[in-house]
């Protein structure tokens, strides 16, 4: 499994292929368990976010730092296994 980002930049469409995506601000939930066992995904909690976890937020998703700024603090990640 693998998620696309895509970014226009100065330079035109830029298409990101990674395998990890921000999939809910929040805390781990039932839903989110379910969804993940039907996938080869590992689920990732972020809680209190330290700078070397934001800096692999904003890795996943540039914009994801304006919601940190307004005191967003739990995030969760699905990683392809």
């Amino acid at each position: 499994m693998i998620w696309f980002s895509y970014l226009m930049t100065p330079l035109g469409a830029n298409l990101r292929v990674k395998g990890r995506v921000i999939l809910d601000i929040g805390k781990v939930d039932e839903r989110l368990k379910d969804f993940a066992s039907k996938l080869p995904l590992r689920l990732k909690s972020y809680e209190d976010i330290r700078i070397e976890d934001l800096m692999e937020l904003v890795n996943i998703d540039p914009d994801i730092a304006d919601l940190v700024n307004l005191n967003a603090k739990n995030y969760v990640i699905g990683c392809v296994e």
